[in-house]
C-alpha cells in the first residue's frame, strides 16, 4: 500500500495575513483559474508562484510552459499590497516569508510520514514531482537532513507518468482475531489466505494478465494483547506452519521495536487482520537515453539574474542554464538555476546537480 499525506501546498497556494497578524500560506488556493496574480487572468492575491517570481526563481515575462506569460509587476503588487504593507516589512522579506512557510508546511508533512512513523529521513532520497517543486526541494532536504534529491525533467507530469506505468494492484482484507503462536491451529487461517489469493488472481486474469505477470504479497496486522494499535507486517508467502509462524512473530517484534523503540517478547501476540495484495505487472517503457555532455556547460548558459536564497536577504547574481542543452554527466554547481520547458531547478550554494542519462537531475551536497 502507498501512504499518501496531503496538504494545501502548491504554486497556487495563497499567502495571507491572519487575524493574529501572522503570515500564513494555504490551504486556500488560486488554482489554475484565476491562478496566481502573475498569470494576468484576474487573480490579485499573492501565491507561492508570485513569491518565486519576486525572488528571481522564475523569469519575468517568460512564457511558462509555452502558454502562460508571467507578469512580474502584478506579482510585486500582490505581495506588496497583501503581505508587505499589512506586516510593515520589505517586499523581499514578504516574498521569502511565503516561500519559507510553504517549505515548512511540506517539511512537516515529510516528518509525519518518516520520523513519526519510525523512519529516519536521512536514509532516503527525496524525489521531486511537480513543475514548481524544483524551486523548493533543497530547502526541504536541508530541513530534514536529506543528502540526495532526484528531479526528473518530466517532474511537472511525473504523477501522470507514474499512473500510466504503475502495476495494477488489488487488496483483499479479512478480520481474523486470534492469538498467533506456533502451537495454534492454522487450518482456518490458511484457508482464508488461500481464498483471498484466489479472488485476487481471478480478478487479474479477467483483466487480461497471465499467471507469469502476477505476484502476491501478504501482510498481517498484529499487536500485543491489550494494545489498541496494530503493526502491519509483510509475511512470507506459502502455507503457514509452526516454523513460518515463528518467523512472522520475529518480524513483528522487530517492526514493533522500529516503530515504538521496544518489544515485549514475553507477551502474547494477537492477530487482527490479514491482507492479501495481488499485483499485475505492467510492462515498463524504456526511457530514451541522453547523449553524453560534450565539453563544459558554458554553451548552455543563457544569462544570469539576481536571486534571493536565504534570510541574509542578499541578492546574488546567479547563472542560468538551459537544461535542454545538457548531456549526460553535465554537472552544475550552485548557486545556479536550470530552466526546463516545464520545470525549474534552483540550486543553492553548497549543492550540485548532475544529469543522469534518463533525464533525471541528481542533487547532492557539493564536495
Amino acid at each position: 500500500m502507498i501512504h499518501v499525506e496531503t496538504l494545501g501546498a502548491g504554486g497556487g497556494s495563497i499567502g495571507h495575513v491572519n487575524t493574529f497578524g501572522m503570515l500564513e500560506v494555504g490551504p486556500q488556493s488560486a488554482g489554475a483559474t484565476p491562478g496566481p496574480a502573475c498569470y494576468g487572468k484576474g487573480g490579485d492575491l499573492p501565491t507561492v508562484t508570485d513569491a518565486n517570481l519576486v525572488l528571481g526563481y522564475l523569469q519575468p515575462n517568460a512564457v511558462l510552459g509555452g502558454c502562460v506569460t508571467l507578469d512580474k509587476d502584478k506579482a510585486v503588487q500582490a505581495v506588496q499590497t497583501h503581505i508587505a504593507d499589512p506586516l510593515n516589512i520589505e517586499l523581499d522579506h514578504a516574498a521569502f516569508g511565503i516561500s519559507a512557510i510553504v517549505n515548512q508546511n511540506m517539511s512537516n508533512a515529510i516528518r509525519r510520514i518518516t520520523i513519526e512513523k519510525g523512519y529516519d529521513p536521512r536514509d532516503f532520497a527525496l524525489v521531486c514531482a511537480g513543475g514548481a517543486a524544483g524551486m523548493h526541494i533543497i530547502a526541504l532536504a536541508e530541513e530534514m537532513g536529506i543528502g540526495t534529491i532526484l528531479i526528473p525533467k518530466i517532474a511537472s507530469c511525473l504523477c501522470a507518468f507514474g499512473q500510466i506505468i504503475s502495476d495494477i494492484k488489488y487488496n483483499y482484507l479479512a478480520t481474523q482475531m486470534m492469538i498467533l503462536a506456533p502451537e495454534v491451529e492454522l487450518q482456518a487461517l490458511n484457508a482464508k489466505l488461500q481464498e483471498l489469493e484466489a479472488q485476487g488472481v481471478q480478478k487479474l486474469l479477467e483483466d487480461g494478465f497471465t499467471d507469469e505477470d502476477i505476484t502476491i504479497e501478504r501482510t498481517m496486522e498484529m499487536r500485543y494483547v491489550g494494545q489498541v494499535h496494530e503493526c502491519n507486517v509483510l509475511i512470507p508467502n506459502g502455507k503457514l506452519d509452526a516454523e513460518r509462524v515463528n518467523t512472522i512473530l520475529e518480524l513483528f517484534h522487530h517492526r514493533h521495536r522500529e516503530l515504538y523503540t521496544y518489544d515485549e517478547r514475553d507477551s502474547h501476540v494477537e492477530l487482527v487482520n490479514i491482507e492479501v495484495s495481488v499485483i499485475g505487472k505492467i510492462s515498463k517503457p524504456k526511457l530514451p537515453s541522453l547523449v553524453p555532455q560534450q565539453g563544459d556547460i558554458s554553451n548552455a548558459k543563457t544569462g544570469s539574474r539576481e536571486m534571493l536564497f536565504d534570510q541574509s536577504y542578499d541578492w546574488i547574481d546567479t547563472p542560468i542554464y538551459d537544461g535542454e542543452k545538457f548531456g549526460t554527466g553535465a554537472l552544475v554547481t550552485g548557486p545556479a538555476l536550470i530552466q526546463e520547458p516545464t520545470t525549474t531547478v534552483v540550486i543553492k550554494n553548497g549543492w550540485q546537480a548532475e544529469l543522469h542519462e534518463t533525464g533525471t537531475y541528481k542533487l547532492t551536497r557539493a564536495a
